[in-house]
């Protein structure tokens, strides 16, 4: 098993990188996320997809980014309901971090603390052709 954030680890702040939702998946569904490290400039477009609506205020639609691509990924192995009491205690989670208002970058955090996409990075290049598209 390998635990899923949501949102990704890196759409946000590193200082509260250990307080995020995550989810239990297996392994292989795990590798299959949009936001995974395997996924070169897709995935780096996903998470700073997330980071920019962190930082907008909009948390709910970064969770809701990877709660629509786990469920997608438990569809397509055939079990379309596999992963929903995992996320629905995420989802409870990150409603008690809303309240509290943890679920946006702390005043304390520095512009380097909080992500952001780099062109000139590596993974952050032009998507290929087998990319799907972040809208």
């Amino acid at each position: 098993m390998d635990s899923h954030y949501m949102p990704a680890k890196d759409s946000f702040p590193k200082s509260q990188w250990n307080d995020l939702p995550a989810i239990q998946t297996d392994v292989p569904d795990h590798q299959k996320t949009m936001s995974n490290g395997n996924k070169g400039a897709a995935g780096a477009r996903w998470r700073a997809k997330q980071g920019d609506l962190i930082r907008d205020g909009k948390f709910k639609e970064a969770l809701q980014m990877d709660i629509d691509d786990a469920r997608r990924i438990a569809r397509e192995a055939g079990n379309p309901t596999k992963y929903d009491e995992a996320i629905k205690e995420a989802e409870e989670y990150a409603a008690c971090r809303e309240k509290n208002g943890l679920n946006k970058p702390k005043e304390t955090d520095t512009p380097a603390d909080v992500p952001t996409l780099d062109p000139a990075s590596p993974g952050s290049g032009t998507a290929s052709p087998s990319d799907p598209p972040v809208s």
